[in-house]
């Protein structure tokens, strides 16, 4: 029973440690030779505990030529500044699942990993912060 006591305490500290990683974030990954090709995406996180839900937009890179962005959806947990998740894409184009390790600095990047099968690269993303996109705009004067 003492140990039962103690991993939940464990397990209660390490989600209250976590980063809140709720809100809007962009960046982008990296693929193909030394990574040169470069995606930008934005991402919309909901996190609760220590599971993360999100959902992606990105350009289309392959698929239907057409289309003006693609779609995916994201399940995964944190675990203090660890984020683990699967991306899966919603259209139909590619249907096996891009794991993402990744890993928060100071509550406003996060910086990582993407691998489906053999292939891997990098990942950064940046929160957005309404206040300085609004300053922006202020200090141009619009």
């Amino acid at each position: 029973m003492k140990l039962f006591f103690v991993t939940a305490l464990m397990l209660l500290t390490s989600i209250a440690n976590a980063a809140d990683i709720s809100g809007l974030w962009i960046g982008y990954y990296g693929y193909g030779p030394e990574d040169a090709q470069e995606t930008p995406f934005a991402m919309i996180i909901k996190q609760q505990g220590a599971t993360i839900q999100a959902t992606i937009i990105e350009p289309v890179t392959f698929g239907d030529p057409n289309a003006t962005h693609r779609q995916a959806q994201v399940l995964g947990n944190i675990n203090d500044k660890q984020i683990q998740f699967i991306k899966q894409y919603s259209d139909g184009q590619r249907n096996a699942p891009v794991s993402y390790a990744l890993t928060v600095i100071q509550n406003q990047l996060m910086t990582g990993k993407w691998s489906i099968a053999e292939e891997s690269g990098p990942v950064r993303m940046a929160r957005v912060n309404a206040a300085e996109i609004k300053s922006v705009f202020t200090n141009i004067g619009l």
